[in-house]
């Protein structure tokens, strides 16, 4: 609310008062009868324009020319403030010493003129001119803070840390006096602060603005009167027979959000002569919503750095169950299978072949588990040759009657072509999906079930960046491949449920995508799709 500031005698300065009653802004009209207490009054309140007389008191008391004295005084203590002359004395003399110390408006009191009406037209004028500028320079004290407060968003890691640095950026400019971050619960706001600066007239804890904030996600703003001496307060437009003795409080509550979570409020006090403008009300919505941002960048790292370590827990077990499996089990094993090689000499007791086959087959289990794990580590990626990695790991795979044939497919060289991944972990995938097709291609039973011959045809496809390897073997059964790619599924009561897992982790680190399907010829079928050829 603008502030006036009139000197003058009773009943002068009351008709003065009484016409600016009804000037375009609502303002609080404070009137004083000696000079001292005009200038004590424009040492402790913000005043935006003085009205005075011409034949005021001075500092001596005489009341001759004492208006130009407190306009002289007015520019040496106060600057560019607007003094407007209201008076019945005109002469030349007078008007030229008003003008040479800037005087805002000389109204002459005099019969037949608007008097009234000119001394509301220069007093208007006059605040409007003060709003403006007064609103400028806040305007550019809060960009100026914006921009430190950004800067401690950007360089502050811890939210603790992060939210005490803000509150006290936010304090240290001149333009709050009070900043609160308070946090949000299931049953409204956390009446105790997480993080405070500044001092806060009055109590802090939630009176319902912040509540309301957070309810509707907009900034709220509220004029509070505290009691002196008295540590309550009250909605500034309630009646108070007390409101004489109040001190007013400008405190604002801004939303701190990241799209659709509310984390909290931020509540700030300022000097109950500040006026929040819609411009400054923006800049605040916008403020809420860069902490949101920066509070939930700290939770996503946080969260990613507890994860990270989670898996670096997770790999140092998987490393030292590997390492279990590879000496304590292997070893072990190693022995009993070199107990069945000596009773295969002795005997044909078809038993010995059926134990010969378990140890076989925990031996896969034991390579299976070893390659998972080498699977985890980070992959190196380099230009790669797809046709010198599959007829690597062609030759790595034992492959009895099994034919491997590149077809020629729609890539512009006839062949696979060069891509971006790592030569020894896609050698990897490849060999798995060679060893699924001798081992799974072929039917389960029959004396000469080994030697039917299979053959693996691998193709690129350019046009739709896809690789397919499929066989002319039996197939998925029932076409079950949902579920192939998850750890410990399998197509076969011989499976160990791992090789396929191992070929979809890689397959997606890689940033591929693989399918499983039974092929137009009834065989298994592999896609995998994604694959970006080098120039």
């Amino acid at each position: 609310m603008p502030r006036l500031l009139v000197f003058g005698h009773d009943p002068e300065s009351g008709a003065i008062a009484e016409a600016l009653a009804g000037s375009e802004f609502d303002s609080e009209v404070v009137t004083v009868a000696s000079r001292e207490a005009a200038l004590t009054t424009l040492d402790r309140q913000r005043i935006d324009c003085v009205i005075t007389g011409y034949d005021v008191p001075d500092e001596r008391g005489r009341t001759y020319m004492g208006g130009l004295r407190l306009l002289e005084a007015v520019r040496e203590e106060h600057g560019d403030l607007p003094v407007v002359i209201f008076t019945d004395v005109v002469n030349e003399d007078s008007l030229r010493l008003a003008a040479a110390n800037g005087v805002r408006a000389y109204v002459r009191d005099q019969p037949g003129e608007d008097a009234v009406g000119q001394l509301r037209y220069h007093v208007d004028s006059a605040i409007r001119g003060q709003l403006a500028e007064r609103r400028a320079a806040e305007q550019d004290r809060i960009n100026h803070l914006m921009r430190g407060v950004t800067q401690t968003l950007v360089l502050e890691e811890d939210r603790g840390e992060m939210l005490a640095a803000l509150c006290s950026e936010l304090t240290e400019q001149a333009v709050y006096r009070y900043a609160a971050y308070h946090e949000r619960r299931e049953t409204g706001v956390d009446p105790e602060p997480d993080s405070a600066a500044g001092s806060a007239s009055g109590e802090t804890s939630d009176t319902g603005l912040a509540r309301r904030c957070v309810e509707r996600g907009t900034v709220e703003t509220a004029r509070l009167r505290r009691l002196v001496g008295d540590d309550s307060e009250t909605d500034a437009g309630a009646t108070d027979p007390a409101a004489k003795a109040c001190e007013t409080l400008l405190r604002v509550a801004v939303p701190i959000g990241y799209e659709d979570e509310r984390f909290g409020v931020l509540v700030l006090e300022t000097d109950p002569e500040h006026a929040v403008y819609e411009s400054e009300t923006a800049v605040l919505a916008e403020l809420g919503e860069a902490i949101g941002h920066a509070l939930n960048a700290v939770e996503t790292r946080d969260a990613l750095e507890q994860r990270e370590t989670e898996l670096e827990r997770r790999t140092e077990q998987l490393e030292r169950f590997a390492s279990l499996v590879s000496h304590d089990v292997r070893n072990p094993l190693n022995v009993a299978q070199g107990y069945v090689d000596l009773l295969e000499e002795r005997s044909d007791d078809p038993a010995i072949e059926e134990i010969a086959q378990s140890l076989d087959r925990i031996e896969a289990i034991i390579s299976d588990i070893l390659a998972l794990t080498r699977a985890e580590q980070e992959l190196t990626l380099a230009p790669t040759e797809l046709t010198v990695v599959v007829s690597d790991a062609w030759a790595a795979v034992d492959t009895p009657n099994a034919t491997l044939e590149i077809a020629k497919g729609a890539s512009e060289d006839g062949g696979l072509p060069r891509v971006e991944a790592d030569a020894s972990q896609l050698q990897r995938v490849f060999e798995n999906l060679f060893r699924n097709a001798i081992e799974h291609g072929r039917p389960d039973e029959g004396e000469d079930a080994e030697a039917v011959t299979l053959t693996v045809h691998v193709t690129f496809d350019a046009e739709d960046g896809e690789l397919v390897v499929a066989d002319d073997g039996v197939g998925f059964p029932d076409g079950a491949t949902a579920a192939l790619f998850e750890l410990g599924e399998t197509g076969s009561r011989d499976g160990t449920g791992i090789g396929l897992a191992i070929v979809g982790d890689l397959l997606e680190r890689h940033g591929w995508t693989v399918t499983a399907e039974n092929g137009p010829s009834g065989g298994a079928c592999f896609r995998i799709g994604g694959i970006k050829p080098l120039e």
